[in-house]
C-alpha cells in the first residue's frame, strides 16, 4: 500500500465475495457466493428477485465473475443447469 500501484486482483475478488458483488449486467443486479455451502445467490434487474442456485463450484463462481457478458454466462452455465429456488 502506499507504493502507488493497483491492488492485486485477487484482492478484489476476495473483497467482492465477501460482500456480495455488483454486477455490469443488464440482467443481474448482484451475486454473491458461499464457498462454505456452494451457494450462489443472484439478484435479477429489474425484479430484484434473489434465487439460490445450490451446489456451484468455486470455479464456475469465479469464471462468472471474470465473464464480459454475465447474462450470457449465466444462461448458458448455470441456468437450468443447476438446482435453485426463489429466496425473495
Amino acid at each position: 500500500m502506499g507504493n502507488g500501484r493497483e491492488p492485486d486482483p485477487w484482492l478484489a475478488d476476495y473483497l467482492a465475495e465477501q460482500s456480495g458483488a455488483k454486477m455490469p449486467s443488464t440482467a443481474i443486479r448482484n451475486t454473491q457466493y458461499d464457498p462454505a455451502t456452494r451457494t450462489l445467490s443472484v439478484w435479477f434487474v429489474p425484479s430484484g428477485h434473489r434465487y439460490d442456485y445450490e451446489d456451484v463450484a468455486p470455479a464456475t463462481y469465479a469464471a462468472f465473475r471474470r465473464a464480459s457478458s454475465k447474462g450470457r454466462f449465466f444462461n448458458e452455465f448455470i441456468r437450468d443447469h443447476y438446482s435453485y429456488r426463489r429466496v425473495a
